[in-house]
């Protein structure tokens, strides 16, 4: 069950050889029979199909080319340095001399497209083409891998060949498709790749365009493991071709510039983000600190909003309380005047008793002495008197003073409190109007406050949702890098192509400095992975198979 494959011009060859097959060959000498009469086909009308047989590890095995002329003549002029050479449209036989070959062909082969094989000796080719692979984490070549079961990782890696000209390698994509039989193959993941299930086979295909080298990545889980040919094809990228919704890589150098401007724009996003992120913790910082305060604030409010209830209710008590007092000092007051007064009139009383004391001291001194025990008696009875009522009249008179002081300063007091009482009067009155004005101020103030709290929350997780812009503006920097860093490749390729005129421009694998082509193109194809089969002693005719035979199975891919 294998899917040939088979260019459209190998299947016109293959159709040829198989009605000449049965003719014999005839050689010619072309040196000795001079130029022909017709002018020899440009060489601008020719193309070049270069085959590659590579390793299951990507090795250059084999390589040849096909040299295409569209349109014939009597004389085919080519050049190459060939190791082997077969013409595959008639029975000329080519004249080589170096690197010239030349065909002489009849005048009825001549007005035919004419074609030949040419085998490439040791020509590099443009990529070099590396191929592992891993089966359950272990490594092992493609015949050892043959018929296992478990866990593929199959790699490719391509790689711009220094030691070849850098024209193909700067100018060609490659499309490598990788043939996977369904039964055989299951849970492929490439995430480089292609996919597409055609018949029982699942075809896997990467692009590799123009670049320095690049790696693809192949995982499966497979069963008695079994391929068929990895097959690669290279074609010289035309940008003016490539394009979608009208913009190609010709427009490369415009999007760049717009790149490099939204790239600056977003570095002067980042750094304004960045110094926004500090304002931002600190505005959140301060609304935190806030809300603390609010909350205590609306405690605050909740306390005087009870007490000046507490008072309201207790202001008409306070109210009797305060004009009873008021009334208690007027009292005093006057109390304390007739008191006064009272001290005044024994202050004088006294005074009169002490008028005749020197007069009543001197008889107590005399009769101190007397030698009558009672008259002894009154004389100390005297003396102690007169000594009680001195220490009285010092002691009114002082009362006096400090009772003057008390009694005007009991009478500030008591027109103070009036007037206290009277402002105490106005408060009683008040207080329920300035309780119903103020409840709804303190309704608006706990409403606020008591928002400031989420609000603080909400905040909060702005500020931690803003500190992941400069992370996602930092990486989409990145990503514009990287995205100015993939189409610089093609910038330089575009810069390397230069004009349309050299965007059209083919040159010669086999001889760029001789000949000149409309087209080269490369397909490169690896052996099939297949299990060993033992096979039969092949008979002798088997065995000495011509060339035609074995240039048929080449071309049976």
């Amino acid at each position: 069950m294998k899917i040939k494959f088979l260019p459209y011009f190998t299947i016109i060859v293959l159709s040829f050889l198989l009605l000449m097959s049965g003719v014999g060959l005839q050689t010619r000498a072309f040196h000795s029979l001079g130029l022909a009469s017709n002018s020899p086909i440009s060489s601008s009308e020719k193309s070049e199909t270069i085959y590659v047989s590579l390793s299951h590890e990507g090795k250059v095995e084999r390589m040849s080319v096909v040299n295409y002329f569209n349109k014939g003549s009597e004389e085919i002029i080519d050049y190459g340095a060939f190791t082997e050479i077969v013409n595959l449209s008639n029975k000329a036989e080519p004249w080589v001399q170096d690197d010239l070959v030349r065909f002489l062909l009849n005048e009825e082969d001549s007005k035919k497209p004419f074609f030949y094989e040419g085998v490439l000796g040791d020509i590099p080719l443009p990529w070099t083409i590396r191929m592992t692979y891993l089966l359950n984490g272990e490594p092992l070549s493609a015949e050892e891998l043959a018929g296992r079961s478990g866990d593929l990782t199959m790699s490719i890696h391509i790689r711009q060949n220094s030691d070849s000209d850098q024209w193909f390698g700067e100018r060609y994509l490659l499309q490598l498709q990788v043939p996977l039989w369904l039964d055989k193959v299951s849970n492929v993941y490439a995430p480089q790749a292609s996919k597409m299930i055609a018949g029982s086979s699942n075809y896997v295909s990467f692009i590799f365009l123009p670049q320095e080298s690049q790696s693809f990545v192949l995982q499966a889980k497979v069963k008695d493991f079994e391929m068929e040919a990895i097959e690669i094809v290279a074609l010289q990228m035309n940008p003016e071709s490539i394009s979608m919704n009208g913009f190609g890589l010709s427009d490369v150098d415009q999007l760049l510039d717009g790149l490099k401007q939204m790239m600056q724009a977003t570095s002067s996003i980042y750094e304004g983000a960045d110094q926004m992120e500090g304002g931002l913790e600190e505005f959140e910082r301060q609304l935190i600190s806030i809300a603390i305060h609010a909350d205590m604030l609306v405690e605050g409010l909740n306390e005087f909003e009870s007490q000046m209830a507490l008072l309201t209710e207790n202001v008409p008590e306070f109210r009797e309380g305060s004009k009873q007092i008021n009334e208690g000092l007027i009292e005093l007051y006057q109390g304390s005047k007739m008191l006064y007064e009272g001290y005044e009139e024994i202050s004088e009383g006294v005074e009169k008793m002490l008028e005749p004391k020197d007069e009543l001291r001197e008889i107590a001194v005399k009769y101190l002495l007397s030698p009558s025990e009672d008259i002894q008696t009154m004389a100390f009875a005297i003396a102690g008197m007169l000594n009680g009522l001195e220490k009285l009249d010092e002691g009114i008179r002082e009362i006096n003073g400090h009772f003057g002081s008390f009694s005007e300063g009991l009478g500030e007091l008591s027109d103070g409190y009036g007037k206290m009482d009277e402002g105490i009067a106005e408060l009683a009155e008040n207080v329920p109007i300035m309780l119903g004005e103020v409840e709804p101020l303190f309704d608006g103030i706990k409403g606020l406050m008591g928002g400031l709290t989420p609000m603080s929350k909400g905040f909060s997780d702005l500020v931690q949702g803003y500190k992941q812009l400069p992370e996602g503006l930092e990486a989409m920097h990145d990503g514009q890098k990287m995205l100015m860093s993939e189409l610089s490749v093609a910038e330089t390729w575009m810069e390397r192509m230069g004009s349309a005129e050299e965007t059209r421009r083919v040159i010669s694998f086999v001889s760029p400095e001789k000949n000149q082509v409309d087209s080269v193109q490369f397909i490169m194809r690896t052996q099939g992975i297949t299990r060993k089969v033992v096979e039969e002693p092949r008979s002798e005719d088997e065995s000495r198979r011509n060339f035609w035979q074995r240039l048929l199975d080449l071309f049976s891919w």
